[in-house]
Parts: structure tokens; C-alpha cells; sequence
């Protein structure tokens, strides 16, 4: 029988990044920013819904095709405005290198925390930045943290941090 870890560590691309952070102060507007997300696909609902209410005369077709395009780009942006208010099941990656640590904190559905775990630089025993990947093994060994690099200047931050050269 064999036992997984109830984390994410894969070995190839996630569907999406994960969000990865240098030591910073927390955000409170997580809310705000999720309430506004909903109202701007709200108005783009009831625009959607609106432009039908506007009187056309009847056989004027491309009045009709520019009211169905109008209809679709608002129903589009209603979509990601929903989607966009809603926070990422993936794992958020935490990096301090002024305590020296590195934090892994996954969320569930919600957007509550669902698992926090933490790292001292020194446990590390191997930490390695390559192929626009990031890998990091405990003493033992054992893969404690992969995710992808893609962004130039996160992987510069990463290497001044962990003294990668």
C-alpha cells in the first residue's frame, strides 16, 4: 500500500502557477476585491440582458447581430468576473529571507487555509533552479517543494534568496 502526501508537488507544469510571494504584509482587501469582482459581473449580466431590451425595428438584421455580439462580449466578461473574484486552489509559496524560510500554504475551495507548512533555509539540503523549475529536498531527501519559474525577475529574487548564485 503506498501513502501520498496530501500536497501538491508535481513533477510537470500545473494547470495554473501557483502564487508565489517574498516576505510581505498581508493583504485585507481580499474581500473588497472579490465583492467588486462580483458587482462588475453583475452590471455586465444586466447589460447583457439590456441590450435586448432596447426597440429595433423589426427585418433590421445587423441592428440584431451587433445586439447578439454585445450580448456575448458582456456575458464574457460576467464569466471572468465570476471567476476572477474567486480565489485559486493552489498552493500559496511564501518565501522570507530575512527569517530565512520558506512556507507552502494550500487553500481549499473556499479560500480557507486548509494546510500551512513551513521550512527553515538551513533544513534544506538541496534547492535547485533549473529549466524553469524550483526544487527543494529536505535532510532527508524527500521533495518538499516543486513548482514552476517562468517570471525572470521571481527567479532572480529566488536565487538572491536562497544564495543560489
Amino acid at each position: 500500500m503506498t501513502s501520498l502526501p496530501d500536497t501538491i508537488m508535481p513533477d510537470r507544469a500545473l494547470p495554473q502557477m501557483p502564487e508565489i510571494r517574498l516576505a510581505e504584509t498581508g493583504s485585507g482587501s481580499a474581500f473588497l476585491t472579490s465583492l467588486g469582482w462580483r458587482f462588475i459581473a453583475a452590471v455586465a449580466i444586466l447589460a447583457a440582458l439590456g441590450v435586448w431590451m432596447m426597440p429595433v425595428e423589426t427585418g433590421d438584421v445587423i441592428v440584431h447581430v451587433i445586439r447578439a455580439a454585445f450580448s456575448v462580449g458582456f456575458g464574457v466578461a460576467a464569466i471572468y468576473g465570476l471567476n476572477a473574484g474567486r480565489r485559486n486552489a493552489l498552493p500559496e509559496i511564501r518565501i522570507d529571507p530575512e527569517a530565512r524560510r520558506v512556507t507552502m500554504i494550500e487553500f481549499d475551495r473556499a479560500g480557507h487555509v486548509r494546510a500551512e507548512i513551513a521550512h527553515d533555509f538551513d533544513a534544506l539540503r538541496e534547492v535547485v533552479l533549473r529549466d524553469g523549475w524550483m526544487t527543494a529536498h529536505d535532510g532527508a531527501g524527500r521533495r518538499v517543494l516543486s513548482l514552476p519559474v517562468a517570471d525572470p525577475q521571481m527567479a532572480r529574487a529566488l536565487k538572491d534568496a536562497f544564495d543560489l548564485g
